[in-house]
């Protein structure tokens, strides 16, 4: 994406410019007139600062821009992206392996707290940190299509 590639871009170029500052103060400072070479040194490192505040502020204009259109900065699909088979496959995989690491977290309790059938109230914190994961990490779209957290809840008797 366009946004992606032009904050690389000005990133790497960022980067250069401050790598180069320091070595090229110290070539400075031990030429002839070291007191005036430092004074263009500080002035092209302010010059610097300046250029890569401008370009972190040319970068946040583009990823407001990218978000505004729609894109995600990431290349991860958005919410008015049509919800493929890829993603409910992703969904269960992702509430399953969210709850194994629930259910892992004391096996025993889990366990007993199943027989008992109060496996949601023994077990509420975790399962809200696993379920705002879920959420976190699910399209709203697909989640609006099934549910498949609580398809793996069902699944486990809890």
């Amino acid at each position: 994406d366009a946004a992606g590639g032009k904050r690389a871009a000005a990133e790497a170029a960022a980067a250069r410019e401050a790598a180069a500052r320091p070595a090229a103060a110290a070539k400075l400072a031990g030429a002839g007139d070291a007191a005036g070479k430092l004074a263009a040194a500080e002035a092209r490192a302010k010059e610097l600062e300046a250029k890569v505040a401008a370009l972190g502020k040319e970068l946040e204009a583009a990823k407001q821009a990218a978000k505004q259109a729609g894109g995600g900065d990431d290349g991860e699909p958005v919410d008015g992206d049509p919800v493929t088979a890829d993603d409910h496959k992703r969904a269960r995989r992702l509430a399953d392996a969210l709850l194994d690491d629930v259910f892992d977290e004391d096996e025993d309790k889990a366990k007993a707290s199943l027989a008992a059938k109060t496996f949601r109230d023994d077990f509420a914190r975790p399962l809200a940190k696993a379920h705002k994961q879920y959420k976190k990490r699910t399209r709203a779209a697909v989640r609006a299509e099934q549910d498949h957290w609580g398809e793996a809840l069902a699944a486990r008797g809890a």
